[in-house]
């Protein structure tokens, strides 16, 4: 359900004004909303996802997060017909790890992007140490201050216990090969899920990229082979973005 300006939405006794909207993607809307002279990120789904989902996102938000790094969720919201939680703004410093990737914006020196990749492991310990898994990390689950190496992690709504999961298998390009394989956990004997160990794969990826600016399982024979783009239709790799 899609808010309106001016709407009221209320949580654990506390109403919040919804102001504007600042985003839209597959599962929901994030709002800017204002509660008591402070302003949060409210995001509403577009559906009421299942109960375990809801679940879960209660649980962690009584645990707390397991690092200031992480925009974690505050308080759920919900009515009859919609299903959401608030959580901090990211402050307007920090900027999109992609938009460092594509070279719109750089650390101001090496240091700086050494400092960043540090706190970004330090903070994944954090959360592997607090019991839980990230599922589904990739490029655009972070965001960072350019001239001081400052870190946030974003869409923790898709955190759970290490070896629990909720369908989220990951984005291509990041996930671990036994998850893209679908390999039998021995353990189980069920499909193998992500875990503490496929973040850690996903974490190098994105620590070379960072490092690299570059993919470490792309190198320049792929731009001889054609990509099918999002029409359907084959391009090569030099010519168009990828959609894998």
């Amino acid at each position: 359900m899609k808010l309106k300006k001016n709407q009221i939405v209320s949580s654990g006794g506390k109403d919040y004004r919804i102001l504007d909207i600042l985003g839209e993607g597959g599962q929901g809307e994030v709002y800017l909303a204002e509660c008591e002279g402070h302003t949060y990120a409210l995001k509403v789904y577009k559906e009421i996802p299942d109960p375990d989902f809801c679940y879960n996102l209660r649980n962690n938000i009584e645990k707390g997060s397991p690092s200031a790094t992480f925009l974690w969720p505050r308080t759920l919201v919900q009515t009859e017909d919609s299903f959401g939680y608030v959580m901090d703004l990211r402050p307007k410093n920090y900027v999109s790890f992609v938009s460092y990737l594509t070279g719109k914006n750089k650390f101001r020196d090496q240091s700086t992007l050494l400092r960043w990749c540090i706190e970004l492991c330090l903070s994944f310990k954090k959360l592997h140490e607090k019991g839980y898994s990230y599922q589904d990390l990739n490029d655009g689950s972070f965001f960072l201050d350019t001239d001081t190496g400052d870190l946030l992690i974003c869409d923790n709504d898709n955190v759970t216990a290490d070896k629990k999961n909720l369908g989220i298998l990951g984005k291509m390009r990041y996930m671990a090969p036994e998850i893209v394989r679908g390999d039998v956990d021995p353990r189980t004997k069920e499909r193998q899920m992500p875990d503490v160990h496929s973040d850690r794969f996903s974490l190098a990826v994105i620590l070379f990229m960072a490092l690299c600016l570059g993919n470490p399982y792309e190198g320049e024979r792929l731009k001889d082979y054609p990509i099918m783009d999002e029409q359907g239709e084959y391009e090569m790799y030099g010519e168009k973005p990828i959609f894998i």
